[in-house]
């Protein structure tokens, strides 16, 4: 819910929540605080689950991605990039 991810974004230094699937891990989407903001706005409550924001449109890279491709990811509204590995789970941000 809204409301188990806010802790996790007021410490996170970088602004964001990694979004996984409880039981395999795998990838699901950034969490960003300007989403919290947005859904508070379109009047959802802290009780409303994570899933008003599928489709999450997270940038995400592969393991073996190239520098170059990598540093073509980032943009304004990008800051950090979950980088997966081919079960679909986070070992790293970029």
């Amino acid at each position: 819910s809204l409301h188990d991810a806010l802790p996790i974004l007021i410490n996170s230094l970088l602004g964001i929540a990694i979004v996984v699937d409880s039981d395999s891990d795998q990838f699901i989407g950034v969490l960003t605080d300007g989403d919290i903001r947005n859904a508070l706005f379109e009047k959802y409550d802290n009780n409303s689950p994570l899933s008003v924001f599928e489709p999450f449109n997270s940038v995400t890279a592969k393991i073996n991605t190239d520098s170059e491709k990598m540093s073509n990811l980032f943009s304004d509204r990008v800051r950090v990039i979950p980088i997966l590995n081919d079960e679909n789970k986070v070992v790293d941000l970029e």
